[in-house]
Order: structure tokens, then C-alpha cells, then sequence
């Protein structure tokens, strides 16, 4: 009975077992746990993101808290559980980036549970490019300094030698004045962390004698600054009446500190500044009568430092007056009434609110000082970098083409530039002569100092002009070698007359005689003859070029053709100049001197800081400036490395030619048609011939002429193309050459420009003044040659490469 009733139990318990194992296998578990953190997607595709507070089995239904603080229900369907954040927020992590591999530190900033992103603010080095900007800057100075003083022929070691006396005598007092303020604070010892609090206590009216005042003041006022020294024992000091005389000596400690940084600070601007800046690279300079110091943004700089010395000399006064009283300080039991340090206080301004705006300001004044004494390098600077692309450039000269401005001397609107009368800037001879620098200035300084002149020249103008002039240099060349030849042959006659003569017995005193007259007969036939050209030649040139009171002859003009020595340094040593001055004494008809690096916007160093305005003149008359080569006077600079470059072999092949109506002639048919004579080597009636550096007349000066004097347009390109004759940019090859094959023809076409009412060129004497507009007519025709490539314009000057 009793086993029936075992085994009806345990049957009944195996069936209560196994149906609430199927109740249970029946029932989902429970997805999401209490208090993790899920995503809801609600029914219009919004997403929210909360944590799990409650889940309601019957009903599968979870009670969330989202993130805006609501509680809501949400089936289980419309949940989905997010990996948890894995870095948390303001953790250091390291960031490797794929592809490349390259690491990175940084911190987290923020995560997108969403996408599962992280935001991670990287460390990035700010040393290295600041570095890099002193050093490149500390470069510039200094090779601006040492460019300055070679021009100005001065040892470059003596103004080393200025400035390192100046440096030690600034250094020395420096080092005085520094052991000096810190001698008188050995006896008042403030760490650098607590001065600004203890000086805030020192005002709070405290004395040294009520210490429970003093503790309550000294609590809140540590408290305030968030300051915890308040921890210590009397905050690190021996005894409390070293701490309560160091709290109130701490607004001299502070102002101490301030003077000597104000004085020290004042010093080295102002060597930095006066020594270096201005003096050191020519900004100022006494040839120019310091004309630069008297700009608005000089005068400006001046007068904050001059507020400067008068604010550091105050600090150097009140530093000889704090520094005794630190030295020798009054005890605590003093100070046992309220406001008698006060009393202790030399002078003015103290405490944390003076001492912040003292402080400030002299920073800010002096980094003023600094932006409005390089105020006109950071104009350029900034104006380069809004200069615009090329296609900004080329709208700008097609702007300046349509343009019309008024012109005041033949009352009437004109424009701005025309290819058929352009504009170019010429520096004086007088000025090149009388010029005691190294070298030829920039373009830039000769303009600010308004030395070069505008002058606007009409091109078939100067073409007839050219050709008048080398047809009247070959008729004198002909009809002094016809009378040579014809009073030669009367020589040769009268003296053999008078040998037969004296071989017949006649008087030998009467032969003598006939052969004096005979050379006063050979100079009065001459003499006509080079009259008459000469009347000729003044006849033909004014007639082609009057108007307005003056007469100009492209003649008077000099072109310069030399290389490049250096990258933006032509002439390094001097000679090329030297070899210009020799030139214009021997030539004083010359009246104005073309000099590339001189007589056109450059760009001088790395940074193109050339306005728009500038890079597109630039351009215009670099199109245009082949005409000067063709018609002026040219004086070719050779060194050892000339023939060897594309743009001044360009340049000497277009002086040795000649413009005439059936187009581009050879100015000479040989070699032996040169005259070499002289110093100098002169080639057809335009060109002469300097040689410079290493270069001679046997080999460089008659290899130059037998290379491109004879030479026609078609055979100097071939010359051109050829891979030993090199550019500095291979794209002006491919510009230039092809130009080149098209002069004959536009030389013709040059001189079948029919004579309008345009005004002749005319400049003023040579005499150095003030730049003057010449405006262009208002017809613009066909362009003239171009030069490089519109993509190479800002690397090189015209028709030239290093």
C-alpha cells in the first residue's frame, strides 16, 4: 500500500514538473536586462535611446527611461540593443588610420550611438611649424640684412661686429638689472602660484596683530582662487609673521616682477626692431632721406613706442625705488593698523587688476609696434593671398585694355593700356650713373621712392624710328668709307707725283706742301660728307616724332640684356651695373636705361606678394617688351653662361636685327661686319656688346655673333628647340617658339599701320622725377610678340631665366 502511494506521488509530481516545464518553455525570456541601454525605433522612423527600467512578463512590454528624462512602454519588436560605448568620453586612445597605418594620440570627444562613431580630438603638434615659422622668418631678416649691407658695398662683418657690441651692452645691463630685482627678493620669498592671492589679501584691510581676522580673510581669499596652501601650517612659512609679512609685501613682489619684465621686454624690441629692421635692412635709410620713416604706418609705430620708453622707463624708475625696500623690509608687529602698507608703496598701480592691464598692455602694445612697423609687408602678404588664380589675371588685363580714363593733357577719355602704343617704366640715366649702391634696385623701391618714369611709347612709331636709324648708320657708314677711299687715292696720287718730283730735282719743300694740303683737302671732303648725314639723319628722325614741345627717338633709349646670377639676384656682385655706367659715359645721348629687375613688378622671394593690378601690368608688358629689343638701343651683358640661355639668346638674335617693311632683316651679313675695334663690340647700329665675368672676345663675343646674327626667324627656332639651350620653364619653349616663326610677318604688318591721331611718345627730360601716367589711346589693335607662357610670368622676368 504504502509503495502504491510512493508511486502514485511521483507520478503525479513527474506530470506537475513536465507541464510547468512546457508552461515555462512557452513563455520568451526576458531580451534586454533591467538598466542596459537599448534603442527604440518608433513607428515614424524617429530613433531615441534610453535604458531598461521595468519589463512586464504576461505582456512582453518594456518600461524604458529615454534620454529626455520620459518614461514610456515599447514592445519588444520596436527595441534594439546597441554595442555599448567601448571608450568612454575624455579617454586617451590611440588612433591608427587605415590605409596608411599612421598613428595618432588623442581623446575622445564625443560618440554616435546611432552610427556607432567616434569624435576624437587628436594631439597635433603645434612646435614643429611654429618653429618653423621663427626660423623662416630669422632667415628672411637675415638675409635681407646681409643683402642691404653688400649693396651698400659695406663689410658685412663690421655690422656684425655693431651688433654684437650693442647686443653685449644690452645683454650685460639685462643680467645687472635681473640680479638686482632678485638680490631684494631673496628676503621676501612669495612662491610664483600664491602671488596673486596673497596680493589679493593685502588689500582685504588685514594687519598682523588680529589673527583670527587675518585667518578668515586669508580662507576666503584662497578659496576664491581656488588656492590650496591654505592646508598647510602658515602656507609653508616658519612662523605666521613670516607669512603675514610676505602677504603684505606680495603687491611690491608683483610689481617688481612686472618692471623687470617691462624693461627687459622694451630692450630687446627695440634692437630687434630699430637695429635690425629698420637700420639693418635699409628701410630706413639716409639715401632716400628716410622717406619710409615718414609713411602713416612708420609714424604710427613710432609714436606707440615712444608711449613704450616712456611707459619702461617709468617701471625702471619705480624697480630703483621697490627694490631697497624689499631688500630691507619692515617686520610683522608693523603692520599692526590697517592701510600702512600703503603708505610703504613707491609710486603707483598695483594690486591685480593694475598690475593685469600693465602687463597686458605692454604685450599688446608692443605686438602693435611690431604688425605697424611691418605693416607694409603684411599688406602685400595678405593682398597675395587674395590676388586670385590666372584666370582672375587675364580677366583684369582684358579690363585694363577697355578701360578709359581721362587723360588731362589732350582732354579726352583713353584707355587704360593699348598693344599698340604700351606703357613702360624707365629708370633716369642720370640716376643710374650717379647710383652708388652695389646694384640696380627693384622695381618696387624705385617706384615708392618715385624714381622711375612712365612713358608710353606708340610702336609703329618706334619701328619707323629704327629703321630710319639703321639706314642712316649704314648711308654715314657708306660715305665715310667713299671718302676714306676717294681721299686715300689722292694721297697715293699726290705722293707719287711728288716722288717723280724729286726724282726730277724739284723742290722737295713744295711737295710737302702739297701733301699738307692734301690731307686739309682730305678733312674738308670728309667733313661735308658726315654733315650732310648727320643733317639727314635729324631730319628724318624729328620729322618721324614731334608733338607737344618734344622731340623723342627710341634711340634714347637703352635696353639691357644680361642672365640672371641668381634666383631673384641678377646682378650679385655688382658688375653688371658697372658694366651699365661704363656704357652711358661713353653714350651720354642715352637719356633713360630699361633693367628688367628694375622696370617691372618682380616677384622677390618665395612668396609672390604682387597685387593683381601688378602681376597683370606685369604680363602686358611682357607681351609688348620684344618691340623695345627690336627697335632701342640694346646692350647685351655676356658672361660665360649667356649663349647657353633661351630667353637671352632670343634676346640678342632680336637686337641683331634690323625692322624694315618687307619685314626682319640681318643688322650685319658676317661676323667681320662687327666692329671690334673698341672696348666694346658693336653689332649693326642697335647692338652692343659687354663682356663681363669669365667671358672674352675670341671665343664668347664672336661665338654669340656667328650664332644668331645671321640667322633667320625659321633657323633661330630651330636653334632654340634644341635640348641643350635651356629654360627654366619648358612651357615658355613651347609658347615662345612658335611666335617667333611669325615676326617677319608682324613686323610687316607693324609698319602698314595706318598714322592716326594718336600722340608720339613723349617723356619728360632725363632729369629724375616723379612718376607720371601716360595714358594709352583708345584704339587697341593686334598684339604684339608675346613673350612666356602666362603660366611662367610670375617665375622669371621678361625674356629672361637664371
Amino acid at each position: 500500500m504504502g509503495s502504491l502511494t510512493n508511486d502514485l506521488y511521483s507520478t503525479v509530481e513527474n506530470e506537475v514538473e513536465a507541464c510547468a516545464r512546457a508552461q515555462i518553455d512557452r513563455k520568451p525570456a526576458q531580451k534586454f536586462a533591467i538598466g542596459s541601454r537599448v534603442c527604440v525605433k518608433r513607428s515614424n522612423g524617429d530613433k531615441s535611446f534610453g535604458y531598461v527600467k521595468e519589463y512586464n512578463e504576461k505582456t512582453r512590454v518594456y518600461k524604458l527611461e529615454l534620454a529626455t528624462g520620459t518614461l514610456d512602454k515599447f514592445d519588444e519588436a520596436a527595441i534594439e540593443k546597441k554595442p555599448a560605448q567601448r571608450f568612454a568620453n575624455g579617454s586617451r586612445v590611440l588612433f591608427v588610420e587605415r590605409g596608411s597605418e599612421d598613428k595618432s594620440f588623442g581623446y575622445v570627444k564625443e560618440y554616435n550611438e546611432e552610427t556607432q562613431v567616434y569624435k576624437v580630438e587628436l594631439d597635433i603638434p603645434t612646435g614643429p611649424p611654429v618653429i618653423a615659422l621663427i626660423l623662416y622668418t630669422v632667415t628672411n631678416i637675415v638675409r635681407s640684412i646681409i643683402d642691404y649691407q653688400d649693396n651698400q658695398n659695406a663689410e658685412y662683418h663690421t655690422f656684425v661686429n655693431l651688433q654684437a657690441a650693442r647686443l653685449s651692452i644690452l645683454t650685460i645691463f639685462g643680467a645687472f638689472l635681473t640680479v638686482y630685482a632678485l638680490s631684494a627678493m631673496s628676503r621676501v620669498v612669495i612662491p610664483y602660484n600664491l602671488v596673486v592671492p596673497f596680493v589679493e589679501l593685502a588689500y582685504r584691510d588685514i594687519t598682523c596683530t588680529d589673527r583670527d581676522a587675518f585667518w578668515t580673510a586669508f580662507n576666503a581669499s584662497f578659496k576664491s582662487f581656488n588656492a590650496s596652501c591654505h592646508a598647510l601650517p602658515n602656507c609653508g612659512y616658519a612662523s605666521f609673521e613670516s607669512l603675514c609679512q610676505a602677504v603684505q609685501y606680495a603687491p611690491m613682489v608683483q610689481a617688481e616682477s612686472v618692471d623687470i619684465f617691462k624693461v627687459l621686454l622694451f630692450n630687446c624690441v627695440a634692437w630687434v626692431l630699430g637695429s635690425l629692421l629698420v637700420f639693418g635692412t635699409g628701410r630706413a635709410s639716409l639715401k632716400n632721406g628716410y622717406a619710409q620713416l615718414l609713411s602713416k604706418h612708420m609714424l604710427v609705430a613710432m609714436v606707440l613706442g615712444l608711449g613704450q620708453s616712456m611707459s619702461a622707463f617709468y617701471s625702471l624708475m619705480r624697480l630703483s625705488l621697490l627694490v631697497p625696500k624689499l631688500g630691507l623690509p619692515r617686520p610683522a608687529a608693523y603692520f599692526d593698523k590697517t592701510g600702512l602698507m600703503s603708505l610703504e608703496l613707491p609710486l603707483y598701480c598695483y594690486g591685480n587688476t593694475c598690475t593685469y592691464y600693465d602687463f597686458g598692455g605692454t604685450i599688446i602694445v608692443h605686438v602693435l609696434i611690431v604688425v605697424a612697423f611691418n605693416f607694409d609687408f603684411l599688406k602685400k602678404y595678405a593682398s597675395a593671398i587674395g590676388a586670385g588664380d590666372q584666370a582672375a589675371i587675364k580677366k583684369l588685363k582684358e579690363k585694363m585694355r577697355k578701360e578709359k580714363i581721362w587723360n588731362e593733357e589732350i582732354q579726352k577719355y583713353e584707355c587704360k593700356w593699348s598693344d599698340e602704343a604700351p606703357y613702360f617704366y624707365f629708370i633716369p640715366a642720370t640716376f643710374v650713373k650717379e647710383c652708388d649702391d652695389k646694384r640696380l634696385p627693384p622695381m618696387q623701391v624705385l617706384d615708392d621712392d618715385e624714381i622711375l618714369e612712365k612713358i608710353q611709347i606708340r610702336l609703329v612709331d618706334a619701328f619707323e624710328q629704327a629703321e630710319k636709324e639703321a639706314r642712316m648708320a649704314k648711308e654715314k657708314v657708306a660715305a665715310e668709307k667713299a671718302a676714306a677711299e676717294k681721299v686715300a687715292a689722292e694721297k697715293v696720287a699726290a705722293e707719287k707725283v711728288a716722288v717723280e718730283k724729286a726724282v726730277k730735282g724739284i723742290d722737295i719743300g713744295k711737295g710737302i706742301d702739297e701733301s699738307t694740303q692734301s690731307d686739309e683737302k682730305e678733312a674738308a671732303e670728309k667733313a661735308p660728307a658726315e654733315v650732310a648725314v648727320a643733317k639727314k639723319e635729324n631730319q628724318g628722325i624729328n620729322k618721324a616724332l614731334t608733338g607737344r614741345g618734344i622731340t623723342f627717338k627710341i634711340k634714347d633709349i637703352l635696353v639691357v640684356s644680361h642672365r640672371w646670377e641668381e634666383n631673384g639676384r641678377p646682378d650679385v656682385n655688382g658688375a653688371q651695373l658697372q658694366a651699365i655706367k661704363e656704357y652711358l659715359k661713353e653714350h651720354p645721348e642715352i637719356k633713360w636705361v630699361w633693367f628688367d629687375y628694375s622696370s617691372m613688378p618682380q616677384k622677390i622671394g618665395r612668396i609672390d606678394t604682387r597685387s593683381k593690378e601688378e602681376r597683370a601690368e606685369f604680363q602686358l608688358m611682357l607681351e609688348c617688351i620684344t618691340n623695345l629689343y627690336l627697335t632701342a638701343q640694346v646692350l647685351i651683358l655676356l658672361d660665360g653662361s649667356y649663349a647657353s640661355r633661351f630667353w637671352t639668346l632670343t634676346e640678342a638674335w632680336c637686337s641683331m636685327q634690323t625692322a624694315t617693311k618687307d619685314g626682319l632683316k640681318n643688322s650685319i651679313s658676317s661676323t667681320e661686319d662687327a666692329d671690334f675695334t673698341g672696348s666694346d663690340v658693336k653689332v649693326g647700329s642697335r647692338c652692343t656688346i659687354k663682356h663681363i665675368h669669365t667671358a672674352d672676345d675670341k671665343h664668347d663675343v664672336h661665338g654669340l655673333i656667328d650664332k644668331v646674327s645671321k640667322k633667320t626667324a625659321a633657323e633661330m627656332v630651330s636653334h632654340l628647340e634644341k635640348p641643350d639651350v635651356l629654360v627654366t620653364n619648358a612651357k615658355d619653349k613651347e609658347t615662345m617658339l612658335p611666335k617667333i616663326l611669325k615676326y617677319d610677318e608682324e613686323v610687316t604688318q607693324r609698319f602698314k599701320k595706318p598714322q592716326s591721331d594718336q600722340s608720339p611718345s613723349q617723356p619728360n627730360s632725363g632729369k629724375p622725377s616723379p612718376k607720371k601716367a601716360q595714358v594709352a589711346p583708345s584704339d587697341s589693335g593686334k598684339k604684339s610678340r608675346v613673350a612666356p607662357s602666362e603660366d611662367s610670368t610670375g617665375d622669371v622676368t621678361a625674356f629672361n631665366d637664371q
